[in-house]
């Protein structure tokens, strides 16, 4: 097998791999677009199905740059898509509560479940710009800059973006908390 034609190959399995190292995030992502678990997935698979066949692609070697890439495909087709359907959707960005414990009480579970419920309409309170900033952000750890790039915005703008949801976001589940739990967390 000639030397180029070996390098190419390994070259596209590094890039497949770096590729792969994302789906997790992605799909979040992608899930918090859509609000649907089943769109999700199409959105995801369309994402490395463009991915696969672009002309150009970052190193391998640099999996932020990857990821970021990414990100902006998957982006790209959920706005292409909801403009051709005209649908206003926003963005769900609220992350699945971590695996359940087995160990876990049915309280303890119903609990999870209720705040899982709370915090996802909280966040579907949120401007469309607020929800995804904070996903990008807080739930998936996009660095300002990487999400500048992705936004095609200033650093300045994702800081003050993130900093008003975050403010907004807070002033909601404070409603949901209610006053009762508020005195007991400050006494």
């Amino acid at each position: 097998m000639p030397l180029l034609t070996w390098q190419r190959g390994r070259a596209l399995r590094e890039m497949h791999r770096a590729m792969l190292a994302c789906h997790d995030s992605l799909f979040r992502y992608a899930r918090a677009l859509s609000r649907d678990p089943a769109e999700a997935e199409e959105l995801v698979q369309e994402c490395y199905r463009r991915a696969l066949s672009a002309g150009r692609r970052p190193s391998p070697a640099d999996g932020d740059e990857v990821r970021r890439w990414m990100f902006v495909i998957l982006r790209n087709i959920w706005k292409n898509d909801r403009r051709a359907r005209g649908r206003e959707d926003g963005l769900e960005a609220a992350q699945d509560v971590a695996a359940q414990d087995d160990q876990s009480s049915p309280e303890t579970l119903l609990l999870r479940r209720a705040l899982q419920f709370e915090i996802r309409a909280a966040l579907d309170s949120l401007s469309e710009a607020h929800r995804e900033i904070i996903v990008l952000r807080d739930m998936e750890g996009l660095s300002y800059e990487q999400i500048a790039r992705l936004l095609e915005c200033p650093v300045g703008t994702v800081m003050s973006r993130l900093a008003r949801a975050r403010t907004q976001l807070r002033g909601v589940l404070a409603e949901v908390v209610g006053p009762e739990s508020r005195r007991e967390a400050h006494q």
